[in-house]
């Protein structure tokens, strides 16, 4: 199993963090943004600009018929969940694995309910960006993309198999409960080790900035969805 084209819905802060990256390994030809009405206008006459770099991703309508993809990114805010689990519906395959990676402990759920089990992932972010009028700026290798099943204790072939392309693309990422145990989780970034379990709020010098997460130690289920302000 192998990810050969991807999709995403929901070019905003969180979506920032994946698009470029994604279209960088994949290629325009096979990284495409959902999109539709004056959303898709304005993404293909002004882009984006994400940390300094001005992107005019490839963007497919939901009506489009095209190619099924191998994974979906869904980043868009909690109001717009049920309207982008039906603009997806032409993406869906056989194969297809979905991320909802936005805040909300029932995302996944819902997903779930409209294409089964077998193609969802349980997903959230730790993630500080600020996002206004189409202008991103982030660390790129701070937040991570926490992913996996409901219990991490082996890899299944389709975490591997998103493992295997974040890794390809350079995107962080955790899989809890398999790589640091279900106490503690560490990932490294910059040759450093961070425990996530006692750091502490890092947000806390980064004045209107939001950060979003679901809280899941261990195991995914029955965990805590939250949003706040930074410093806040």
């Amino acid at each position: 199993m192998e990810i050969r084209y991807a999709a995403l819905i929901g070019l905003g802060a969180m979506g920032s963090f994946f698009a470029p990256r994604m279209e960088a390994k994949l290629g325009r030809d096979h990284f495409q943004v959902v999109a539709s009405g004056a959303r898709k206008e304005r993404l293909e006459t002004k882009g984006v600009t994400i940390n300094g770099v001005n992107y005019k991703f490839s963007v497919r309508t939901p009506e489009e018929e095209g190619p099924k993809a191998d994974l979906i990114i869904m980043a868009m805010k909690d109001m717009g969940l049920l309207q982008a689990i039906e603009d997806i519906r032409n993406l869906v395959g056989e194969h297809t694995q979905i991320l909802c990676v936005m805040n909300g402990i029932e995302s996944e759920e819902k997903v779930a309910a409209a294409y089964g089990w077998d193609h969802v992932l349980y997903s959230y972010m730790r993630m500080s960006i600020v996002m206004k009028d189409g202008v991103a700026d982030f660390d790129p290798n701070w937040g991570t993309v926490h992913f996996g099943e409901a219990k991490n204790e082996t890899l299944t072939a389709r975490t591997q198999m998103v493992r295997d392309f974040f890794e390809s693309c350079g995107i962080p990422y955790v899989i809890d409960g398999y790589e640091a145990g279900d106490l503690v989780q560490v990932h490294v970034q910059r040759g450093r080790k961070y425990d996530l379990r006692s750091s502490g709020n890092p947000f806390r010098s980064l004045p209107h900035q939001r950060f979003c997460q679901r809280a899941a130690p261990g195991s995914y289920a029955g965990g805590h969805g939250y949003c706040q302000s930074a410093g806040g």
